[in-house]
């Protein structure tokens, strides 16, 4: 097992384990009639020998219908003579070799699907909805269809060069996949290692971004023109084409262009002061052609129109702009990062990070809600939010959900001083707010760090699904939030992230909870200096 393990691992660039040698109650030596079996000290032979040891073989052979056909053979053995008990494993169906010529399409998107392959020469392109999104060479497989895709393909795949290709039934790949943990594993991790290689190596073509932004001030149809007119300029000399909607209050553009060149000109535009509240609606990579190839930017002005399909719309594109800047105060920073790049967020699987969590927990919702009218309590709880919010993201922290009057965040492994800070921040800023009424004065709230492994991706179902994180590590800093809540400090944390953090701390041993159920947190130190009454 070990020996599979690293190999596996030493493949996919993962720390090897060392080997270590287990005992066994169970020691099976199947040699027919002179079988051994031996438990524990207990040593026995013959067909009791022979009968256990072999049941203990048939427990790691993997599928249903080999366990049936192997123990049916295994009884013939018995009844006849083994020169007519013949055990006849089928054949993997359909597993066969298909050359294809460059520009070749192996099956388009929409089309029924019917087989899976593998890549024994040659390279391909995938292409969905229009545009590229990654290439395939030796030693990849696609064409896996899964229940969410009801049996039609959702991509194109296109020939670049003559290739030969294996053909596996959608059935043989299921089985393959669910064969054993390893494999299944490490089938699926080499697909996403060789996806982000691709991603990060293969030039993809054209990027072109679509976003809506409001505009500040006021401005008539000729001011909206010349802007244009000089956009149209500054595109030329960095080739880069689209247009430019101007909808009452609102911007609409797409840009198209070579990948860096677009996302430094959107970076500009975002800090251009005469338009804000930008937000994505679209980026795509890897396009072949332009939409717009003779337009370094089309601009036009819907605002002024008497036509009434025109004012309809622009009515529309209103209506779409107020809709996502709504959406977008519901998206966490990180979903738009990846929209941003052109990255459905679907896609993203489910990984495993070592991360500093930071956890913000005030004083219970439900004891509040029970004792003061809830448009108070709601105030209060979003004004902690809003503080822990503005504090996470300006030390260089993301947001990972809300729960309650509690705030997840994460930090790199390297920001645990900025981690600080940033609870320290949120701590201080929370307690200066003004005590307009009773229920400001009687709330509390306190922050908990702890550093390991954390699960983030999408988790939930196919009619709601949330992007978040979990783990021990997350449970561990919201258990050590509400200690320091509890005690009165600003900060609790466990004992990997006091040894991480440098002299400028100052930290003091708390409490002991290695015989309680705390997550595995065994000793809880306090940040020495602020707390909730000082």
């Amino acid at each position: 097992y070990t020996a599979g393990l690293n190999a596996w691992a030493h493949s996919q660039g993962y720390p090897l384990q060392a080997f270590k040698k287990r005992g066994q109650l169970f020691r099976p030596y199947t040699m027919g009639k002179y079988s051994l079996c031996c438990l524990g000290w207990f040593i026995f032979s013959g067909k009791p020998a022979w009968f256990v040891s072999r049941w203990i073989n048939l427990l790691s052979v993997p599928g249903l219908e080999r366990n049936l056909r192997i123990i049916i053979d295994w009884f013939l053995v018995l009844i006849f003579r083994s020169d007519i008990a013949v055990l006849s494993q089928a054949a993997t169906t359909q597993l066969q070799r298909s050359h294809f010529k460059a520009g070749d399409e192996v099956f388009r998107q929409g089309e029924p699907g019917e087989f899976a392959y593998a890549v024994d020469s040659g390279h391909l392109k995938v292409i969905q909805d229009g545009r590229k999104i990654r290439e395939l060479g030796p030693g990849d497989f696609f064409g896996e269809l899964l229940p969410m895709h009801q049996n039609r393909r959702i991509e194109t795949v296109r020939c670049l060069t003559d290739c030969e290709l294996k053909l596996i039934s959608q059935d043989d790949l299921k089985a393959l996949l669910k064969s054993g943990w390893l494999m299944g594993k490490a089938i699926r991790n080499l697909k996403s290692y060789q996806s982000e290689q691709t991603t990060s190596e293969v030039q993809l073509g054209l990027k072109r971004l679509t976003y809506v932004s409001k505009l500040n001030a006021v401005m008539d149809e000729e001011e909206i023109l010349a802007i244009g007119r000089l956009s149209s300029i500054n595109n030329k000399k960095r080739d880069v084409t689209g247009t430019l909607i101007s909808v009452r209050d609102y911007f609409f553009q797409i840009l198209e262009g070579e990948e860096t060149t677009v996302d430094a000109l959107v970076e500009k535009i975002a800090r251009d002061p005469r338009h804000t509240d930008i937000t994505i609606l679209s980026a795509e990579t890897g396009c072949e052609e332009r939409l717009f190839n003779d337009w370094g930017m089309k601009t036009v002005a819907l605002s002024e129109s008497n036509d009434l399909m025109l004012l309809a719309i622009g009515m529309m594109l209103q209506n779409i702009a107020e809709s996502y800047n709504t959406i977008g105060r519901y998206t966490q920073p990180v979903l738009l990062k990846y929209l941003m790049e052109g990255i459905n967020p679907l896609t993203i699987p489910v990984r495993s990070k070592e991360k500093i969590v930071v956890s913000g927990s005030m004083t219970d919702f439900s004891f509040l809600a029970s004792h003061y009218p809830i448009e108070q309590v709601v105030e209060v709880v979003n004004k902690f939010l809003e503080i822990c919010t503005a504090s996470y993201i300006e030390y260089g922290g993301q947001v990972a959900k809300y729960s309650g009057g509690c705030v997840v965040g994460y930090f790199h492994k390297n920001q645990v001083n900025a981690a600080i800070a940033a609870s320290i921040d949120a701590f201080r800023k929370f307690n200066l707010m003004p005590k307009n009424n009773d229920i400001h004065r009687i709330v509390t709230c306190g922050f908990g760090l702890a550093f390991g492994e954390m699960i983030q991706g999408n988790i939930g179902s196919s009619i709601k699904m949330d992007y978040t994180v979990l783990g021990n590590t997350v449970d561990q800093a919201i258990r050590l939030s509400i200690i320091a809540r509890n005690m009165n400090k600003a900060i609790a944390v466990n004992e990997s992230i006091k040894g991480m953090t440098n002299e400028s701390w100052s930290f003091e041993y708390c409490e002991d909870l290695s015989d309680k159920d705390s997550n595995e947190i065994k000793q809880v130190y306090s940040l020495v200096g602020d707390s909730n009454s000082g």
